[in-house]
């Protein structure tokens, strides 16, 4: 099974750029193959990486709901959960040592529970074909109650220097805690940071039981890249958010051995 690395916080902490290099950290250094795994349903990650989706797991889901496919004759001699399984693979998006498949919404109202293609589910199933699978998660604590992750070898939670983002980080760290979800290792990563980190944080998040993994500069040239259409991967190796990301996981690995 590959190495899970999953990536949490609140919203607009820059969690999909978070992921998006550390996908391309893994890629540049041949740590390949990967399976990039979009958990939110706006699903952004393939913006990032330069990929395009089609179909999501979402989607398809409404799909076999639909009276039409249902009524398929050659549906009839599956389960429906085997039809979700083998429809899974036309939402995998392979690409150049990465492979991409996004969730989408996944949850509505009268979904078949037992049916539901859960996250959970379809990393079983291919994250034996993977060396890394990186998972860039929905904002907030829902992800982690239901436990959607499964088993996780490091979760970068991200924060912004703000009391509410904080607070969200501690939550998620408590919860995953009390829930005795399967992470072996967290991390806090801080981003966006503007000058030096106050001396009072670190020994906040210490107190709060979390392993400072760095922080990540705000980077002003980020900003030019936001605007453009280009992917994670036109932003040059020199710039500051990059450099910053190819520490905090090189620090990482010396921790818990990543790699």
């Amino acid at each position: 099974m590959g190495r899970v690395i999953a990536i949490a916080g609140k919203g607009g902490v820059g969690k999909t750029t978070i992921a998006g290099f550390i996908i391309r950290y893994l890629k540049e250094r041949s740590f390949v193959p990967i399976l990039a795994v979009d958990a939110d349903p706006s699903t952004n990650l393939n913006i990032t990486l330069g990929m395009e989706v089609n179909e999501t797991i979402g989607s398809i889901r409404e799909k076999a709901r639909s009276p039409e496919i249902r009524d398929e004759p050659f549906v009839n001699y599956l389960a429906l959960i085997d039809y979700l399984e083998l429809m899974t693979n036309y939402a995998l998006v392979e690409g150049e040592g990465i492979d991409l498949i996004a969730m989408g919404r996944v949850e509505g109202k009268g979904c078949y529970c037992a049916a539901n293609a859960s996250l959970r589910d379809i990393l079983k199933r291919l994250s034996s074909n993977y060396r890394y699978v990186v998972i860039d998660n929905e904002a907030g604590l829902e992800h982690i109650s239901r436990q959607a992750d499964g088993k996780v070898d490091v979760m970068f939670i991200i924060s912004d220097l703000t009391q509410k983002g904080l607070m969200t980080v501690f939550r998620i760290n408590s919860l995953i805690k009390e829930l005795e979800n399967e992470v072996e290792k967290t991390f806090l990563i801080l981003n966006k940071v503007k000058g030096e980190v106050p001396p009072s944080i670190p020994q906040i998040i210490h107190d709060q039981g979390l392993t400072l993994g760095g922080r990540i500069m705000e980077d002003p040239s980020f900003f030019e890249y936001e605007l453009s259409k280009g992917s994670i991967f036109d932003i040059k190796e020199d710039t500051t958010s990059y450099r910053d990301i190819s520490q905090i996981l090189e620090n990482v690995n010396k921790i818990c051995g990543l790699w």
